[in-house]
């Protein structure tokens, strides 16, 4: 069964401080053809040059006009980035690649969530669907 990727993205960060569903062009007009726009995070200052675009195949990294597209498919691992007190963002495996994705916002009563943990719930989502699918694909292929 495929992962649906907009509800649980629209689940774990419509509650976030910087969440917003598409509204009109997305930044840096970064979404493929063949890709459905889910949502933007927008990072506070002083993170906010940097946002992400996510889609229905890739999340995409902004940083001052720079775009890093991450297709869903190529994520293999993530954990958080920082302490629990001050996680700032995911660290992200893919097959060819580690990067930080920045999600520095909190929210909740005095800012008591961190948006970090919403993120990487979408991201573990993500990883756990990848490795069953290539177990479903088996060790040749």
């Amino acid at each position: 069964m495929p992962l649906l990727v907009e509800s649980l993205v629209r689940r774990h960060m419509r509650h976030t401080s910087g969440f917003v569903p598409p509204d009109g062009p997305m930044p840096g007009g970064v979404v493929g053809v063949d890709e459905l726009a889910i949502g933007t995070y927008r990072n506070p200052p002083p993170w906010d040059r940097h946002s992400l675009v996510f889609t229905d195949k890739a999340i995409y990294l902004v940083t001052d006009g720079e775009v890093d597209r991450i297709a869903l498919g190529a994520i293999t691992d993530c954990a958080l980035s920082g302490t629990k007190a001050e996680a700032d963002g995911v660290t992200i495996k893919t097959r060819d690649d580690t990067k930080i994705i920045r999600a520095t916002g909190s929210h909740g009563t005095g800012g008591k969530f961190k948006d970090a943990y919403s993120l990487l719930m979408v991201l573990r989502a993500i990883v756990r669907s990848n490795v069953a699918d290539c177990a479903a694909r088996g060790p040749d292929r």
